[in-house]
């Protein structure tokens, strides 16, 4: 909900801060933990709203994108906090994840996004649109309780922007 975030999640507010309505993550960064550390933290773990792969978050910031039936903005790099770092019970959460902690961004036209719809923006590779797929998070039981899987496109297709089918996975 534009202005407020997603419904259902700890940071829906009505009049809420613009970089509080929608969290993103990357897989990698997560991934690269788990295995640099041998822990097993899952991807709700961090408490980040969607999860991408392949795609250079940091190279977001100042962009918008298009999610389903929203638009987002991104604002800013998402810092782990002291918070999530006592509940994850490791030291160098804030250490580790300080450049890899996602973005925070902004809803600015309202809608809904589910399994299955794409996002689209310019990208880190040369300014070609790309698109990704929305999934439940295997377990999940709330509403929010989704991921996002993204395609660059390929010189096959030209760099147009298609939509990843269910065998991607």
């Amino acid at each position: 909900v534009a202005g407020k975030g997603i419904k259902g999640d700890r940071n829906y507010y009505d009049n809420n801060e613009a970089r509080k309505q929608i969290t993103l993550i990357e897989s990698e960064s997560i991934d690269y933990y788990n295995q640099k550390f041998n822990t097993n933290f899952s991807y709700l773990d961090l408490r980040r709203n969607l999860v991408t792969k392949d795609i250079r978050l940091n190279d977001l910031i100042g962009k918008k994108l298009s999610i389903g039936q929203i638009d987002i903005q991104v604002h800013d790099l998402c810092r782990p906090c002291n918070y999530l770092q006592e509940i994850l019970g490791k030291d160098n959460i804030i250490k580790e994840f300080l450049r890899r902690g996602g973005l925070r961004c902004e809803i600015l036209i309202s809608g809904n996004i589910k399994a299955g719809d794409e996002i689209s923006g310019h990208f880190v590779y040369g300014h070609v649109d790309c698109v990704a797929k929305i999934c439940k998070r295997p377990g999940g039981k709330r509403e929010t309780d989704f991921y996002l899987f993204v395609d660059r496109p390929s010189w096959r297709n030209q760099g147009k922007p298609h939509r990843i089918s269910e065998e991607s996975f």
